[in-house]
């Protein structure tokens, strides 16, 4: 017994693989961003910051 008529896309597998593709690519992203943003200001257990000599 088929449920859908036949004109309808099947997305089925490819449509959770491209889902999940543009997650993956979105939170990329974002660790991106993270990565490359502004630190915490200040002296840390490491030192101060660098090229900074106070």
């Amino acid at each position: 017994m088929q449920c859908f008529s036949a004109s309808e896309p099947d997305f089925g597998l490819s449509g959770l693989l491209f889902l999940n593709n543009l997650l993956y690519l979105a939170v990329l992203g974002y660790l991106i961003l993270l990565l490359t943003g502004q630190g915490t200001p200040g002296p840390n257990r490491f030192g101060p910051e660098p090229g900074r000599m106070d």
